[in-house]
């Protein structure tokens, strides 16, 4: 997790109006994330589903997305998949 926070803070901390997505089906894990990238200064949208999580990053312009891997619906490896064509490519 320290990894994740170091490239976050590196590539977008110059950036405060950054949208950050976070696909966790755990709830406390999720909320644990969405709070700390909030106190980095994020805006934060969380979804407890892959299909959910990949719906949102398409709805609204997102520029990380934290996916777990064991999601319902859509696994973090099939969303990263999804979503890099659409907008990360």
């Amino acid at each position: 997790m320290a990894g994740i926070v170091k490239i976050v803070e590196s590539k977008f901390m110059t950036n405060h109006s950054s949208h950050l997505l976070v696909v966790e089906d755990d709830r406390a894990v999720a909320a644990w994330l969405a709070t700390l990238f909030r106190r980095f200064g994020f805006s934060v949208g969380v979804a407890d589903d892959g299909l959910i999580g990949l719906s949102m990053a398409r709805d609204r312009r997102t520029d990380v997305v934290v996916f777990d891997y064991h999601l319902p619906g859509l696994n973090g490896g099939e969303g990263r998949t999804a979503a890099l064509p659409q907008r990360y490519a």
